[in-house]
């Protein structure tokens, strides 16, 4: 059990806010007196099922001249919660270290209107650069700092904790007999050990609604600003050291690690193929996420003199519901422009599920899945008012902010930083079937050859091989 006495403000109350309020309350052994929600709508909006009555209101645009706003909200020994999209993490997190409070958040963010300024150079609008810019603010704080655990949702966040299970699946699958790694260098040894060359984080989503999408209505199941923001920004790629050859098209960085390449390219208009245990193969949009560059860094080995000698390929492989599917398409089809009518799907969702787990390939077994299936009926007998995507994030939340209050002066963390182990044993009421599987799956099977052979017929792990 874990009791929080300190208050907690939740920044952000869309569709991850509204589900993952009432889990805070239970998980935390909160009196529902203790939280506030903060947005720039309306309270008319607030959406947080009956148990949560006696929450605060309060309707606000935060800037970065209005942070100050919060206060009277926020003291020392207290939670922020960001949930919220264009508003700089970054910026929160460091007023949050200035008045002693602790801080999650799900992505890092920038300010509204960063991702799509054109005048900023393509590889300051990467993940890469988010990491590195928030790596060097946690550097400068003081040993002992309130801990500020960064990109602690689904995806980023579980999924890290997916790979680690993951890895420790297939190492003793393989015989590889070995404890839990107790430090970063341990797990990229461990990941090495298998033979691990490519990681992706797969998820298809296939929920539907009884009431169809209209012409330019935008529909999806979570955030259709972040879906948005994500799907504006470059591709982004965690780069393996078993890669022939960089795509033509691809960017290095120039600083810091380069554990991770771009390319100067939307990501919504690039495919992948991947695979998923529910429905085999799928091809899904490269979204850019922050995992790309954690992981990939994580499971990064390097010899004595700084050359790097092993990294696996790391990307996320979406492949949305329908409706979002389309609704992208036509804001491609608009050069961006921003549907009036929006729908988050909830309460008209009729079937479906979001499969989101770590595919590990390339290893001694040759491929192994571990994630969460979760389907809309599961979710509804959690949070009724919710969704299978929605709850999975609010999983990583609930999850993240456990370990958070119990560790209290860890200052700048992310996901890979914490035990799997007890942040998947917090998560696991929240995603329905937890598993793992082996396939034999490869990107040669089932791409029909119509007009090609494979790029590398050879070498089934090469970049090359995922591209459609």
């Amino acid at each position: 059990m874990t009791h929080f006495s300190g208050r907690v403000v939740v920044v952000g109350f869309g569709t991850i806010g509204q589900c993952a309020l009432p889990l805070l309350l239970d998980r935390l052994k909160l009196p529902a007196s203790a939280v506030t929600v903060v947005d720039r709508d309306s309270e008319a909006d607030f959406r947080g099922g009956p148990e949560t009555g006696e929450v605060a209101y309060h309707q606000m645009t935060l800037t970065p001249d209005t942070l100050d706003a919060l206060t009277d909200l926020v003291g020392p020994g207290d939670l922020v919660a960001n949930l919220s999209v264009g508003i700089s993490s970054l910026d929160l997190a460091a007023w949050c270290q200035a008045r002693g409070a602790l801080y999650i958040d799900t992505a890092i963010e920038p300010w509204e209107g960063f991702v799509e300024n054109a005048s900023v150079p393509v590889a300051e609008r990467t993940e890469y650069a988010f990491h590195q810019a928030a790596r060097e603010a946690g550097a400068a704080w003081p040993e002992g700092s309130p801990t500020a655990l960064f990109t602690h949702g689904a995806n980023p966040g579980l999924v890290s904790h997916f790979a680690k299970a993951g890895l420790m699946d297939v190492a003793e699958r393989m015989g590889l007999e070995t404890p839990v790694p107790a430090d970063r260098r341990g797990w990229a040894e461990l990941a090495a050990r298998t033979g691990t060359k490519v990681i992706h984080i797969s998820e298809r989503d296939t929920q539907i609604a009884e009431y169809a999408k209209r012409p330019w209505e935008f529909v999806n199941t979570w955030s259709i600003d972040g879906f948005i923001e994500e799907a504006m920004m470059p591709v982004e790629l965690g780069w393996g050291t078993h890669e022939r050859r960089m795509p033509a098209d691809a960017r290095e960085h120039r600083s810091g690690p380069r554990n991770t390449i771009y390319l100067e390219v939307p990501a919504a208009t690039y495919y992948l193929y991947s695979w998923v245990p529910g429905h085999g193969q799928i091809l899904g949009l490269a979204l850019p996420h922050s995992e790309t560059v954690t992981l990939s860094d994580l499971l990064t080995l390097t010899d004595e003199s700084g050359t790097v000698t092993y990294r696996p390929t790391v990307g996320f492989v979406y492949l949305p519901c329908d409706d979002a599917l389309t609704s992208l398409h036509e804001v491609l089809m608009s050069g961006w422009q921003m549907p009036e009518r929006q729908r988050i799907l909830t309460s008209e969702i009729v079937e479906g599920a979001d499969e989101l787990g770590t595919l590990l390939l390339g290893h001694g077994l040759g491929g192994w899945w571990h994630g969460s299936r979760l389907d809309i009926e599961q979710a509804r007998r959690i949070v009724p008012h919710s969704n299978p995507t929605a709850l999975q994030v609010a999983a990583g939340v609930v999850s993240g902010a456990m370990w958070v209050v119990r560790n209290p002066a860890e200052g700048f963390c992310e996901p890979e930083d914490l035990p799997f182990d007890e942040v998947l044993a917090d998560a696991r009421p929240y995603l329905g079937d937890v598993f793992g599987v082996g396939t034999d799956w490869t990107p040669l099977d089932s791409r029909g050859g119509l007009y090609s052979a494979p790029p590398a017929p050879d070498a089934p792990w090469q970049f090359a091989n995922f591209r459609i």
